[in-house]
């Protein structure tokens, strides 16, 4: 299950830098204005990439639906481990 859960986090993470990579440069701007600034992460901030989507689409919906599942699994992770961890102290 753990196993799982990490799988999620780094299929998120690749596809958020995928819609980020292919995202066409916005016209009238030239290359160097549009770079932006570099993220803790590595990732090139622009700031036609700040605030929210335009419109809700599937690749948002799928992203909220892992968002969810990764969250779940977390949650039940803590509680298995918390749960023994008890166990044992008892």
């Amino acid at each position: 299950m753990c196993f799982f859960l990490e799988f999620i986090r780094w299929f998120r993470l690749y596809r958020t830098k995928q819609r980020i990579v292919n995202r066409p440069i916005l016209q009238g701007t030239s290359r160097d204005q549009s770079m932006g600034s570099v993220s803790p992460s590595g990732l090139q901030l622009n700031d036609s990439l700040i605030g929210p989507p335009k419109k809700l689409d599937v690749s948002l919906m799928f992203d909220g639906l892992l968002h969810a599942a990764q969250l779940t699994l977390g949650y039940m992770l803590m509680l298995i481990f918390v749960s023994s961890i008890m166990k044992g102290a008892a």
